[in-house]
């Protein structure tokens, strides 16, 4: 893993431009929406999975239309990692509202904006990439559209 190069596999990949550095990219309102609206969308579909009666969980079913979702994501991701996280929550039955919660990690908007480089610096602007305004913007839409697509999350 230590010779992996980013840039190179998301170049491969089709991900970026060969000369564009993903740490570097802003991405638009328009661009963070669809991904945090992308991510309400798994919210909703873990909190059907934690309704369903026990008859009715196929956690199988739960991964693929998760793994689905994060297919549909611009931003550049290691689905295999991702799996992994999937899966590696299958027993964790920890409250929606504890910090080590399956939905916690799927939901975290720390790890979803630092995705999105809302944490990265630019040396050649000598700022940051993104205001404080705009980070919180991102963070509040996202907690809104969370609590729209899963009411009630807090209950499971």
């Amino acid at each position: 893993m230590e010779d992996f190069d980013l840039r190179k596999y998301l170049a491969e990949n089709k991900l970026t431009e060969a000369n564009e550095d993903p740490t570097q990219k802003k991405y638009t309102e328009e661009e963070w929406k669809y991904e945090l609206d992308l991510n309400a969308k798994m919210a909703a579909e873990l909190l059907a999975h934690q309704r369903s009666t026990p008859a009715n969980k196929n956690w199988e079913d739960l991964v693929a239309d998760l793994m689905a979702l994060q297919k549909q994501s611009r931003i550049p991701t290691m689905l295999e990692f991702f799996e992994q996280f999937l899966r590696d929550n299958e027993d964790n039955e920890l409250p929606n509202t504890s910090s080590g919660s399956f939905f916690t990690g799927l939901t975290d908007i720390d790890g979803l904006l630092s995705a999105m480089n809302f944490e990265q610096y630019n040396e050649e602007t000598d700022e940051e990439l993104y205001t404080d305004e705009e980070y919180r913007a991102a963070s509040d839409y996202h907690n809104m559209v969370i609590n729209q697509a899963a009411p009630n999350w807090t209950k499971y």
